[in-house]
């Protein structure tokens, strides 16, 4: 018996049926398997006699479907069509919507605030301090941060948010089978469980060039608005900036300094205002019209130190305590660790919300 899943994957293997016409078949149809129950008469007058044709004579790779509905199963995949009430409700309203995504984690799609911060995959020490200190002091506001799983700015948003317990979602421009870039594996692991990947491709999709594009549309169509933290005038953080504006969502920039080449982008944007400038967390809050958080007091993460952190992570909890905020040089010049394994150090306790990194390579310790 044909399942209704079947039917879906079914419809965007039809040569010639893209995302606008099977919404549209979708909306008239109010499911995938009427479609293949419908008549000439009904599908030419919908969709005229080339695509009702191609239809009804459609036969598609049953093993390759049966394959693909196994795979969604055995990985817990949720298929999701626009006909579905967890369907992005923002992203619905984009003319060049997807009509069919598949999704693997735990936030909501249709949270009430979300925002996407993209940048360049190269980004310089002023926009991986920005990008963590902006989500950092989002933490406060219930916020779910989008971006598309890339190297560089992606990568630190989506790491930030887990640390701050934020929930993060990654659009991917391949299926479910895999993760691009690989480096990224450990970090999607942790996002499923608290946030989730994203995609409209089925598996055996491979990152192909000309699906990143595609992939930003989600980023910029399912977000409140999109944050660019860094970018060249012609990086990808660019397309989606542009699509944001095109889908009627705020967009704000991060300024940089002028003759620098990551900031380009973010400067071109403040200035023929298209984006909205960004000086500090406040400004995001006001350009989206969001109420102050009520202070919530942390819980002390007293208990967990001596439960969880090794000798070594133990000596920089020490050095931390009763300190504001101290620097990374300072750090080593008392600790006597080298460099490297100092960084490995502090990014376990970020991982454990133990400690957070603040702009000018500062860490504070968490403790209430």
């Amino acid at each position: 018996m044909k399942t209704e899943i079947n039917s879906l994957l079914q419809l965007g293997m039809i040569k010639g049926i893209g995302n606008t016409c099977a919404i549209s078949l979708l909306e008239h149809f109010q499911c995938a398997g009427a479609v293949f129950d419908a008549s000439f008469k009904e599908l030419n007058h919908l969709v005229g006699a080339q695509r009702a044709r191609s239809i009804l004579s459609h036969r598609s790779d049953q093993l390759l479907i049966e394959n693909e509905i196994a795979f969604i199963e055995q990985q817990d995949i949720r298929v999701i069509s626009v006909l579905d009430d967890q369907y992005p409700e923002k992203l619905r309203n984009i003319t060049d919507a997807p009509y069919l995504l598949f999704y693997k984690g735990n936030a909501l799609l249709n949270a009430s605030r979300q925002i996407s911060i993209v940048g360049t995959r190269e980004p310089s020490e002023y926009g991986k301090e920005w990008t963590k200190y902006i989500v950092d002091a989002l933490a406060p506001y219930n916020v779910t941060v989008v971006s598309g799983m890339a190297r560089g700015i992606d990568g630190i948003a989506h790491k930030q948010s887990l640390v701050n317990q934020i929930s993060t979602i990654g659009v991917l421009a391949h299926g479910l089978d895999r993760i691009y870039p690989e480096a990224h594996k450990r970090v999607a692991y942790d996002m499923i469980n608290a946030g989730g990947l994203l995609t409209e491709y089925r598996s055996q999709t491979i990152p192909e060039r000309q699906n990143f594009p595609m992939r930003n549309r989600i980023v910029a169509g399912m977000t409140d608005a999109t944050l660019v933290v860094e970018t060249d005038v012609k990086g990808g953080a660019m397309i989606t900036a542009k699509l944001a504006l095109g889908y009627d969502r705020e967009v704000m920039a991060v300024p940089g300094r002028v003759k620098d080449t990551t900031s380009s982008g973010c400067n071109y944007l403040i200035k023929t205002q298209m984006a909205q400038l960004i000086c500090d967390v406040e400004d995001i809050v006001q350009v989206m019209g969001w109420e102050e958080p009520k202070a919530v007091p942390k819980m002390s993460i007293q208990p967990r130190l001596f439960m969880h952190c090794n000798e070594r992570e133990t000596k920089i909890i020490d050095l931390m305590e009763h300190r504001d905020m101290i620097h990374i040089d300072e750090l080593q010049l008392k600790s006597g660790m080298r460099e490297s394994q100092l960084a490995n150090i502090l990014l376990q306790l970020e991982f454990q919300d133990i400690v957070t990194a603040l702009p000018g390579k500062r860490f504070k310790l968490n403790c209430a």
